[in-house]
């Protein structure tokens, strides 16, 4: 753990030598909140164990998981897309349960972070995990879902990461509520954006139409103006690719 932080990378053989050490009755003595930074922390050092080892991890996190504070829970998800292992669906449903109550303290980026680890385990989270509803009472209220709380960090995102937002919500099948895409095209309206952006607003104009989003005409208008800010710096046929990327959204 103490390594990851320091954005060490493990030899290969070291992490051979931890992964013998480290098994059997070793693994069984440790914690669900150990197992799962441990596979956190791997994630970090770039260096992968064997499958069976990480199974191993996984396996003993997943089911202490009402034992893990749910910021380790959110954490767990990120970490195994990082490492590129396909989560059983159930897990991953029992991790978000798990995870509900830390999304008031996730930063933009770890929002942002966790729709796209959601999308590369090809997971569509439920309404559950997702829905806008913000509770009545102060008890409920606590517990703002996972849209809501994206829309309140909607102005920290950089247009990259707005692209990575869309992109991954596309992937896993949700189509936000007109509330929510309302007050995300707001944002999108006032980027600062220059010719080096031009790649992330296609992704993003590209991940609309997969969403089958439809741009009211003034946001469509927006939409065109932060193009022409663009306009003067880029290669014609990146202008073109923008142009149609709108025009097919529209």
């Amino acid at each position: 753990s103490a390594l990851a932080r320091m954005g060490y990378r493990l030899p290969e053989h070291v992490i051979s030598q931890i992964e013998r050490q480290v098994g059997g009755a070793a693994l069984a003595a440790l914690r669900p909140q150990e197992c799962a930074e441990v596979v956190r922390s791997v994630a970090a050092l770039k260096q992968r164990p064997s499958e069976a080892w990480l199974q191993q991890l996984l396996a003993a996190a997943v089911k202490g998981s009402s034992h893990l504070s749910s910021s380790a829970a959110v954490s767990l998800v990120v970490a195994c897309a990082g490492l590129g292992m396909q989560l059983d669906p159930s897990w991953i449903d029992l991790l978000l349960m798990q995870a509900r109550a830390a999304l008031h303290a996730l930063s933009a980026p770890e929002h942002v972070g966790l729709i796209d680890a959601l999308s590369q385990q090809q997971h569509r989270p439920g309404p559950v995990f997702m829905s806008l509803f913000i509770g009545r009472n102060a008890q409920q209220r606590r517990h703002v879902l996972f849209m809501a709380q994206v829309q309140g960090h909607l102005p920290e995102l950089t247009l990259g990461q707005q692209a990575v937002l869309v992109a991954s919500l596309a992937a896993v099948g949700y189509k936000p509520a007109p509330a929510w895409m309302n007050a995300f095209m707001g944002q999108l309206a006032g980027q600062r954006v220059t010719a080096a952006d031009a790649p992330e607003l296609v992704r993003l104009l590209v991940a609309l139409r997969r969403m089958q989003y439809v741009p009211t005409p003034s946001a469509g208008s927006q939409i065109e103006g932060l193009i022409d800010t663009m306009a003067v710096s880029l290669p014609y046929g990146q202008l073109q690719q923008l142009r149609a990327a709108l025009a097919e959204l529209q």
